[in-house]
């Protein structure tokens, strides 16, 4: 199950409306809410994580393999407003929410390369390391990146002494 958290005052409202509303009713409104009101990123992420609440609950309720019919469209632009807004739904980052998610199983959702894409869209790309340095097992790309800065940087300088050292 999902951890509760205090979603923001328009996503509260979106909620309430969605509550009373059957399963795929919910879907469609969501839709349609994220469709007119994409500038309202919060009420939108909370109704994103109300409704993976709803089929997690639905699902432990009566034993039955409820999916979500979310397009990758919709899927994205919830990965991309949780990463640009640090908004986790009360977990420490993004990747413990969608870990939590991907525990399910099967999915929850009715695309199973959706799920995948999901997975590989938040969490960043790793790269095994072989070192006899005291690195991690692995890292990811922006660790690359500041290793390939720190290296062109440390050639420049080595490059600098060269020039200014007396032959």
């Amino acid at each position: 199950m999902l951890q509760n958290y205090q979603p923001s005052t328009q996503g509260q409202a979106l909620i309430n409306k969605l509550s009373s509303l059957d399963l795929d009713k919910q879907q469609e409104s969501l839709l349609d809410y994220w469709k007119q009101n994409a500038h309202e990123l919060a009420a939108v992420l909370d109704g994103f994580h109300h409704l993976t609440k709803q089929v997690l609950k639905l699902r432990s309720e009566s034993q039955s393999q409820i999916v979500l019919a979310l397009p990758d469209s919709f899927l994205f632009f919830v990965i991309k407003g949780m990463k640009e807004g640090k908004y986790y739904f009360s977990y420490p980052t993004g990747n413990d929410f969608f870990s939590q998610l991907n525990k399910t199983s099967p999915s929850i959702f009715e695309n199973s390369s959706q799920a995948s894409a999901v997975i590989k869209t938040f969490f960043p790309n790793r790269f095994k390391v072989n070192s006899k340095f005291n690195f991690p097992e692995d890292f990811d790309d922006s660790v690359l990146e500041r290793c390939r800065q720190i290296c062109e940087k440390a050639k420049q300088a080595y490059q600098e002494v060269l020039r200014v050292r007396p032959s």
